[in-house]
């Protein structure tokens, strides 16, 4: 899906825009995209038919009200709304009630 999504970056940035070419890349990240998606879709079911109801509750709450408050955080319900930088990958710990769920999946 990076892959994809820079080669939409790189036509928007030629000094001609090729219109089909970037309409072509558009509906590619978007398929790849969706595929993605559907995959998170199917581990979230799997992992939350292994959770307790009282487990299920907990991972409600916390989508509902946000992450938690942490240094450097900032925006919409605590999410850091500043740009990437390229290459950039997240090391963001995950919340105790999903490294919890996590750990009964593996």
């Amino acid at each position: 899906m990076f892959r994809a999504q820079r080669c939409v970056n790189e036509l928007i940035g030629n000094e001609n825009l090729d219109r089909d070419a970037l309409a072509e890349a558009f509906a590619h990240l978007r398929e790849l995209s969706l595929d993605c998606q559907e995959l998170s879709h199917e581990r979230t079911v799997d992992l939350l038919e292994r959770l307790t109801p009282e487990e299920r509750r907990t991972i409600i709450e916390f989508v509902r009200r946000g992450d938690p408050p942490r240094a450097g955080r900032e925006g919409h319900r605590g999410r850091n709304l500043r740009p990437r930088r390229t290459g950039y990958r997240s090391t963001t710990i995950a919340a105790p009630e999903f490294r919890a769920a996590a750990r009964l999946v593996s």
